[in-house]
């Protein structure tokens, strides 16, 4: 009878010692699952751009579209939103050529995340994206001299993140300008179809 008591006694101190380790274990869960799966990333992004075809619709040397013919450089913040292999990005940027300055905004690219390495402090993914509505204005020696352009293009990035710390590359990307209003003329003009450009990317922030 002491050794059934003794036993039961055991097995109800057992019991209330798992009762009171399975909260702890619960919460540490999804402690780990929510710093594998972040939802926010912001930070700073260069994307260097290279004309790929003749930037110029009217052949005049004061188009502000000649200006871009040797190259963009894009220097902004992006912000990056989602957890799982769905992405949202919010990217803006001061665009300095030749010439010409002016912004660029991105406000619809969307990317899916493809995880191809993941360990508790790293991850490792390729992400192809599409930027559906770009927009760049860009200004020459007066405020005549401008032109307001849309477009629309693609990339794969390759991200890589340790810890709270997060870089993404593209290599490869594009960007075609599909319509714009020129400024630079007498009088202001718009004309769809354009130039295509080839664009690199450079992100380096966090994600929480």
């Amino acid at each position: 009878m002491r050794d059934g008591s003794r036993r039961s006694a055991l097995t109800r101190r057992a019991l209330q010692l798992l009762a009171a380790l399975l909260p702890a274990a619960g919460l540490a869960l999804v402690a780990t699952q929510a710093e594998a799966a972040p939802t926010l990333r912001i930070g700073a992004v260069y994307a260097p751009g290279i004309e790929l075809s003749d930037a110029s619709r009217t052949g005049d040397p004061a188009d502000v579209l000649h200006a871009v013919a040797g190259g963009t450089h894009n220097l902004g913040a992006e912000l990056s939103l989602g957890g799982g292999l769905l992405r949202y990005h919010l990217t803006g940027a001061v665009s300095l050529a030749a010439s010409a300055t002016g912004l660029r905004v991105e406000p619809a690219t969307l990317g899916f995340a493809i995880p191809l390495f993941t360990r508790p402090r790293w991850r490792l993914e390729v992400e192809p994206t599409a930027m559906l509505a770009n927009v760049t204005y860009l200004e020459g020696g007066s405020s005549a001299a401008s032109i307001v352009a849309l477009s629309a293009g693609a990339d794969v990035r390759a991200n890589l993140a340790y810890g709270h710390f997060f870089v993404a590359l593209s290599p490869l990307g594009f960007d075609v300008r599909y319509a714009a209003i020129d400024g630079s003329a007498a009088k202001a003009r718009a004309f769809a179809g354009g130039a295509a450009t080839f664009r690199l990317r450079l992100f380096v922030g966090v994600e929480f």
